[in-house]
């Protein structure tokens, strides 16, 4: 395997990006090789906790984000990641039976991956620029449980796009709200993109405003949280669905203590079910990570003054958090996925707060959030774990739930 770069588009994620497209079968890249590098052998990291299966390699990728992982309706985990293939950047999927291929869909700088699953198939969302323009855009596809693409890339948005989230609605619809824009200013926009990858609707939805993050709550309400002020403050709304789905009720919420000098990496939901806990990822100047969160009831979360102060968040041992994903199904005691710096743990949230937590493996230090999925029955976690030569080490871990 060609090792290029280490984080394949790590220097682009300040870059911009869009384009317009309709669902179309996948196209095959040029140059494929049909046979998939061998894996150079690694030691699989000792598991910490007991009721854990010893932890999978799922790969070896230049890229510094985990694996993603969606559960299908038989518990069984599928895959999708990025990474050079030959001389050319590549989706990759590990499908239900285990088996990893090359994704028939295009890539340059893929960025972002999101996973969906669907009746019929598993959608993947991304950032990625197109051969047209330079530009980063959020595409979707979609793929079969056996990891084979299907269809895509479809391009969403029509802008230089930033960020992007994801939710599904009723009826195997997603809502997808994107920043990004022409100007240094960054704008909102919406798409909504049914089971087969079609986009319909759409349309600016709030100017000056990054970082956007979904949630459906537990009574279908679709509620969308984003960052203004250089990721200081924290804004809500809820769509109004009577017609094409509009913006409600606009507040902020709450405002973060983050220097001029901070990067935020990343902002997100965690949803227990009841409430709601904004998530920031930041990255300080001499390169140390904190998580810091706010949590408020979701029935309140247009009321700045329920949310709690926004704090770096800690674990038992009062060790501050660097990573922190919650997984998409809201349920009281939500499973997340911890990282402090030197241990991914497996904890549970509940009313913003870390209970349970259990360490799992010592991975050293990482450079991106681990991934997480759950269903009644399952809990699987993934990683990627630099491993010093170019590449990270893709590993995934799992128990019954």
């Amino acid at each position: 395997m060609n090792r290029v770069v280490f984080c394949l588009g790590y220097a682009l994620l300040c870059t911009v990006l869009i384009g317009c497209s309709s669902a179309q079968p996948t196209e095959e890249a040029p140059s494929v090789v049909n046979a998939l590098p061998t894996l150079p052998p690694v030691e699989i990291p000792p598991v910490l906790s007991d009721g854990w299966d010893t932890p999978q390699l799922i790969g070896q990728a230049e890229q510094r984000e985990a694996p993603q992982v969606a559960l299908l309706a038989n518990e069984t985990s599928v895959f999708t990641w990025t990474g050079a293939f030959g001389t050319e950047a590549r989706h990759f999927s590990r499908g239900e039976a285990g088996n990893v291929q090359v994704m028939a869909l295009r890539a340059y700088y893929p960025l972002q991956q999101r996973l969906f699953t669907t009746d019929d198939n598993i959608l993947l969302f991304w950032l990625d620029r197109t051969a047209e323009d330079f530009d980063l855009r959020v595409q979707v596809g979609g793929f079969n449980r056996g990891g084979i693409a299907e269809l895509g890339p479809v391009v969403l948005s029509d802008q230089p796009t930033r960020n992007y989230s994801v939710v599904p609605t009723d009826d195997n619809l997603f809502r997808v709200v994107w920043s990004g824009g022409l100007g240094q200013t960054t704008n909102l926009y919406l798409n909504q993109v049914d089971a087969f990858g079609r986009p319909f609707g759409g349309g600016r939805l709030r100017i000056g405003g990054d970082y956007p993050a979904l949630l459906r709550a537990i009574d279908g309400t679709v509620h969308l949280f984003w960052l203004e002020d250089n990721g200081r403050d924290a804004y809500s709304a809820t769509f109004n669905e009577s017609n094409d789905p509009v913006l409600t009720d606009v507040q902020r919420v709450v405002t973060a203590n983050i220097s001029g000098t901070d990067i935020i990496e990343h902002f997100s939901l965690a949803y227990d079910g009841e409430t709601v806990t904004l998530i920031w990822h930041v990255r300080r100047v001499n390169n140390t990570r904190l998580v810091i969160t706010s949590s408020a009831s979701l029935a309140n979360a247009s009321d700045a003054s329920a949310y709690t102060p926004p704090e770096p968040l800690r674990l038992p041992d009062d060790t501050v958090v660097q990573w922190l994903t919650p997984t998409n199904s809201p349920e009281s005691n939500l499973p997340v996925a911890v990282h402090d710096g030197r241990t991914l743990s497996f904890a549970q949230m509940t009313d913003g707060q870390l209970t349970n937590v259990e360490a799992l493996v010592e991975t050293g230090s990482l450079i991106g959030a681990p991934a997480i999925a759950s269903s009644p029955r399952t809990v699987t976690l993934s990683w990627a774990q630099p491993s010093g030569l170019g590449y990270a080490n893709l590993y995934a871990i799992e128990r019954e739930h």
